[in-house]
Formats: C-alpha cells, sequence, structure tokens
C-alpha cells in the first residue's frame, strides 16, 4: 500500500468489508478547540496507524503519545532543561506525568501501551490477539471506555461500511487498537493544548 493511504476497518467476522471507514481523530477531541497544526497531527496519527503492519502501528501509536506526554512534562515544569538529567524511561515519565497532572486513571491504559510495545519490540512473535487488545481496553477506566465506544460509534454511524458492525469487539484487534491509541492520543493533546492556551 502506498505511503498515505490507509488500511481498510476489518471485522473479524467479515474480513474486508469495510474498506473505506477511516478514523478521525480531531473527533474524540470533542469540546477542544483543535488548530491546524492540531488537526494536522491527528491526520498525520491516523495515517501512520492505517499504513503501518500492527508492529509499525502500535510502536508508531507509542511514539506518538510518548511524545506529547514528553512535550506536557515540559509545560509543567518551570525549569525542563533538567529533565534530561533524570534519565527517565517511558514509565518514568508516565509516573512523573502522573505526580503532575495526568489523572490516575490513565496510569493503566499508558503503561499497558508501553508494555505492548515492548512486547512488539522484543518478541517476533507478538501480534494484536482478542486478548492482548482485550487487556489494552480493560486497562481503560469506565469514561475512557465510554470514549472509545463514542468514537466507535461515531465512525460506525458515519460510513456505510461500518453500519452493520455491531460492537466494537466485533472490529478485527487490530483496528479496535487504532481507536484506543487514538483515544489516548486525544486525552494527552486535550491537555497539552490546555497548557498551552493557559
Amino acid at each position: 500500500m502506498a505511503d498515505g493511504q490507509r488500511k481498510p476497518l476489518q471485522t473479524r467476522r467479515r474480513p474486508g468489508m469495510l474498506r473505506k471507514a477511516e478514523v478521525e481523530p480531531q473527533r474524540t477531541l470533542r469540546d477542544m478547540e483543535t488548530s491546524d497544526a492540531i488537526q494536522v497531527e491527528a491526520r498525520e496519527l491516523t495515517a501512520d496507524l492505517f499504513r503501518e503492519d500492527e508492529i509499525g502501528a502500535v510502536v508508531r501509536a507509542h511514539i506518538r503519545i510518548e511524545n506529547l506526554l514528553n512535550k506536557t512534562i515540559e509545560r509543567m515544569l518551570p525549569n525542563p532543561k533538567h529533565l534530561k538529567k533524570l534519565k527517565l524511561d517511558y514509565d518514568g515519565r508516565v509516573t512523573l506525568a502522573l505526580a503532575l497532572w495526568v489523572k490516575e486513571q490513565f496510569g493503566p491504559p499508558f503503561r499497558a501501551l508501553g508494555n505492548l510495545r515492548n512486547k512488539f519490540a522484543h518478541d517476533l512473535n507478538t501480534s494484536l490477539t482478542e486478548e492482548v487488545v482485550a487487556n489494552l481496553y480493560e486497562s481503560l477506566s469506565p469514561s475512557d471506555k465510554e470514549q472509545v465506544q463514542a468514537c466507535f460509534k461515531r465512525i460506525k454511524d458515519e460510513n456505510a461500511e461500518t453500519r452493520h458492525v455491531q460492537q466494537f469487539t466485533d472490529l478485527a484487534p487490530p483496528d479496535q487498537f487504532k481507536i484506543i491509541a487514538i483515544s489516548l492520543w486525544a486525552v494527552v493533546r486535550a491537555a497539552l493544548n490546555g497548557l498551552m492556551q493557559a
């Protein structure tokens, strides 16, 4: 598939039926004013997720979310130049974000995403199975699950190719992952946007 083209969403029951469905992350930023730059970021994330195979989607989603975590942490600190001296890994940055601004409910899914990225980085047999994606989904708080379900419903309702899909879990696990990743990205992007406007 050529750069920039999106792979279709797939259901477990009938793969390939959802040829033109698109996930637009800016729609998950419900109450947030989105600048042109944020909309470009959202389109780039979507393109990454749909262009890549499973390992690429997981790694790129992780990179984009970690990048936003880093930017947000730097905005929170009076002297961010000292942050590098701490030599924090991803889990350390999640912990720092929890200490500074992130609600406790986001710790488990951010850590689950980090663990999933590590599995893909160190085990060639890792894939986005039903169990793997269900574990990521279960790490979400009830309100975050509602956001994922709302995102799924919008995709389902706005695309003729997806209207027949009854439940989020009817999507293929890689497509469930894409929606969860976009929702996590939107949380961090909304926080960073709020800091930039403050």
